[in-house]
């Protein structure tokens, strides 16, 4: 991966609605329906829809308790566009500072 794909990802973090740019931060309302503008690039032939840039914060109400949580991201965050996961929504993907790097960690979740 050479410098000109890596700026392709960094400008398709930036692009979305919680990138550095004029776009008003979606509200809750919003980010649950997932009606907002993301960011769009293809890393190794993979389409990637990145929903946060990193060093962003995502935030949210517990369902259960009624409270406010935030998480700042250390990595772009975002999913496979085109996938889906075990939960029904597409599989996540977190992107590290080196894109160019051929390792990839796969995470199989269960909850409970």
């Amino acid at each position: 991966m050479n410098a000109d794909a890596f700026a392709k990802i960094e400008n398709a973090a930036q692009d979305g609605a919680f990138g550095h740019n004029q776009r008003p931060t979606p509200t809750d309302r919003q980010c649950l329906a997932g009606n907002y503008k993301i960011g769009r690039v293809s890393i190794y032939g993979m389409p990637v829809a990145i929903e946060q840039p990193r060093n962003s914060y995502r935030t949210g109400i517990d369902p259960k308790t009624g409270q406010r949580w935030s998480s700042r991201l250390a990595a772009h965050y975002g999913y496979f566009s085109g996938t889906k996961g075990a939960d029904g929504d597409p599989v996540d993907c977190f992107i590290g500072p080196y894109p160019q790097s051929e390792t990839v960690w796969v995470i199989n979740q269960h909850v409970g």
